[in-house]
């Protein structure tokens, strides 16, 4: 099930929405504990056309269940 902010940006950019998805897809948030990965879509976020060094996001990591700092990349591919 899409988040309300997929549903909002397909709704207010439909000629876009492909590429937003393919996009945010790239965008990789790790966690520094375990190294579990998931995309920014993934949580139900969107980055599109962003860049970012040094990038961090608090969230609670789903594989060893803490609260961390994860780090923000793009893996393009």
């Amino acid at each position: 099930m899409p988040s309300l902010v997929h549903r909002i940006a397909r709704r207010l950019f439909p000629t876009r929405a492909g590429d937003m998805e393919r996009e945010s897809r790239e965008w990789m948030l790790i966690c520094p504990k375990c190294g579990h990965e998931r995309s920014y879509w993934d949580i139900g976020g969107i980055r599109y056309k962003a860049r970012s060094r040094g990038k961090r996001v608090g969230l609670r990591c789903p594989s060893c269940g803490k609260f961390r700092m994860h780090k923000v990349e793009r893996r393009p591919g």
